[in-house]
């Protein structure tokens, strides 16, 4: 029997959030403290590749969103 263990965060934990790119392209994320954002399709569900470089146009908004929760 394999052994796996999940992380998952507690409840209430997630922040979902969203914003526009300097193209015009609209991003939607959902964020924990623990694993960071997690970008997601039109659908909710997880991109299959996540924008990894710092110069993706993605973390622009994300940037913005970020800084204002964190006010």
């Amino acid at each position: 029997m394999n052994n796996v263990i999940c992380i998952y965060p507690p409840p209430g934990s997630i922040k979902f959030g969203e914003g526009i790119d300097r193209n015009g392209k609209l991003w939607k994320w959902e964020f924990t403290d623990r694993f960071g954002p997690t970008f997601l399709r039109k659908d909710g569900e997880p991109m299959i590749n996540q924008p990894i470089h710092e110069t993706h146009p993605a973390w622009e908004p994300f940037q913005r969103w970020l800084d204002n929760i964190n006010e």
